[in-house]
């Protein structure tokens, strides 16, 4: 049984594995530098782009999400980032909210307190999340995926 109310929410695999994306966005776009608006992703001369195109550089919350469902699965992964989304979004309260419309009207320091609190913010780097050549203990498998585009094949 997995759900995910504010409060008593039941650990699975897949409720962890939605955290491990939000851990996995948050690194992203925690530094404002990599952060944007109005746009999913955005090369970086500021032209938008897709998410998983490699040459992306910034993030909205989003896309953050999108680009760490991708990472982490090694596949194509919008509904892995959608659920991302809403656990996000309930976990702060905001259940009928969009998160793009949060990013774009309340900007990063609202988005990263919001993915902060969705994890249980003291946790940076929890259970088998691997940030810039760092592993904690190992929740998702140690493979590293190395990849072009998100939704190619991976390779190990």
């Amino acid at each position: 049984m997995c759900f995910s109310p504010v409060d008593g929410e039941i650990a699975t695999w897949p409720s962890r594995f939605t955290d491990q994306i939000i851990i996995r966005a948050l690194a992203i776009i925690e530094d404002g530098s990599r952060w944007t608006q109005g746009a999913l992703a955005r090369l970086s001369n500021g032209v938008e782009c897709p998410c998983f195109d490699a040459r992306a550089e910034r993030f909205c919350a989003a896309g953050a999400l999108y680009r760490a469902a991708c990472e982490l699965s090694g596949a194509n992964s919008w509904l892995l980032a959608q659920e991302a989304e809403q656990r996000v979004l309930m976990r702060n309260g905001w259940r009928h909210k969009s998160l793009p419309n949060v990013n774009d009207i309340q900007g990063n320091e609202c988005v990263v307190a919001m993915f902060r609190k969705a994890v249980g913010k003291d946790r940076a780097t929890p259970d088998g999340i691997r940030v810039e050549g760092k592993t904690t203990a190992p929740l998702v498998t140690s493979v590293r995926f190395r990849r072009d585009e998100c939704d190619g094949e991976a390779t190990a």
